[in-house]
């Protein structure tokens, strides 16, 4: 049986500094929630400060957390591609449900994006959370499984997206042949 074959994400300043940014806007929304003595504009600064904190504070940790993990990002065997982006998207998918598999970018960070044939059912394997923001990205047309792997300083997304792409045409071939009675190719 193959080792299997492992990516882990390539830190960079840009990473560090988005964290320290997603840092400073929490900062300000306790500032502004807490310790602003300026007029309070009924509703919208305590609003603007909760949101603040809990959309930035929820990137931050996410990003934290994938910065110090010592989990690859994407792992590749025999059986699939097992891939943990976040904290709340993460999961496995057998080379029979992925469509496709391609390098891409959003503003500065790089993604291999592994496109499932069942986008549906693989948002139903999703916890709670996860399954209200895919279903979002879905309906946007947004791709459903993007795995960070890196920024645009670099070009590893795109030699992941390869080297995946590989593995995935290397697989269906073998089960295209077994499926008509060939014995596949032993490596």
């Amino acid at each position: 049986m193959p080792v299997p074959t492992e990516y882990h994400l390539r830190r960079s300043w840009h990473l560090t500094f988005a964290l320290v940014g997603a840092a400073g806007f929490v900062a300000l929304g306790l500032f502004m929630l807490f310790g602003s003595r300026g007029p309070r504009w009924n509703f919208v600064v305590p609003v603007m400060s909760v949101l603040s904190v809990a959309l930035f504070g929820g990137l931050g940790l996410a990003l934290l957390v994938r910065l110090v993990s010592p989990h690859p990002a994407i792992c590749a065997d025999e059986s699939g591609i097992a891939f943990r982006s976040v904290p709340f998207l993460s999961g496995h998918l057998r080379f029979e449900e992925i469509d496709r598999i391609a390098a891409v970018t959003y503003g500065q960070a790089a993604y291999v994006d592994l496109r499932p044939k069942d986008p549906k059912r693989f948002i139903c394997t999703q916890p709670w959370f996860s399954r209200w923001l895919l279903r979002s990205m879905n309906r946007a047309g947004n791709p459903v499984c993007l795995v960070l792997v890196g920024t645009t300083k670099s070009s590893a997304h795109r030699t992941i997206a390869a080297e995946l792409g590989s593995l995935l045409k290397a697989r269906t071939d073998a089960l295209t042949l077994q499926s008509r009675g060939h014995a596949p190719a032993s490596r």
